[in-house]
């Protein structure tokens, strides 16, 4: 992309920014915008893995692929189509961001890293209301932690919250594997054979 098009950030043509106020609340439009877009689209995703046989699908090969084509599923086939959403969703995303701020061949870097991080809070079991809901509060605690930090320093809560996060995972299976062991049952003494002469 920087081959082509360089390194200079460039603005998408579209309407212009406006705020809009909400009692004594005042957002951008495209804020407002790319909230209700976010709705629409999960809202839609949920409604086709839930409602359609292909939703279904895709729920299936999440579970067990295996199981899935044993059944008749094409997996790979799920795979490509699921990918394809993602850049669908992402590239939503992207326009969004082009025409608020500017679009650069690196403007995709720091959303990667919110996405995994609201992918290690929310589970790759939740559905996309879940999802969106998820990303909402990481967002609303970055954007309050600003209230004491400076707004470099706040993306550091999000790392705060992911390592308290995978710190209590791994210590919960920690003692998971603890407790299974302390309820194995001891293995039986081996029977000895007496020998007489």
């Amino acid at each position: 992309m920087q081959l082509i098009w360089g390194t200079t950030p460039r603005t998408l043509p579209g309407p212009a920014e406006s705020t809009v106020k909400i009692s004594s609340v005042v957002v951008s439009s495209f804020a407002v915008g790319l909230l209700v877009a976010a709705i629409v689209l999960c809202v839609a995703l949920q409604l086709v893995l839930q409602r359609t046989g292909f939703g279904r699908q895709i729920l299936a090969v999440r579970v067990n692929p295996g199981m899935a084509s044993a059944v008749g599923v094409d997996v790979a086939r799920i795979f490509l189509v699921v990918f394809a959403i993602g850049g669908l969703l992402a590239g939503v995303a992207a326009v969004f961001q082009g025409l608020r701020f500017s679009a650069t061949p690196t403007m995709g870097s720091t959303p990667i890293f919110y996405a995994l991080v609201v992918a290690f809070f929310a589970g790759p079991a939740r559905g996309p209301l879940f999802i969106l809901a998820t990303g909402m509060a990481i967002g609303i605690i970055e954007s309050e932690s600003t209230l004491w930090l400076t707004a470099k320093l706040s993306s550091l809560v999000v790392f705060g919250l992911l390592l308290l996060y995978l710190s209590q995972t791994e210590l919960r299976n920690v003692m998971g594997r603890a407790t299974r062991r302390r309820r194995r049952p001891a293995p039986a003494p081996a029977a000895s054979t007496a020998t007489g002469s």
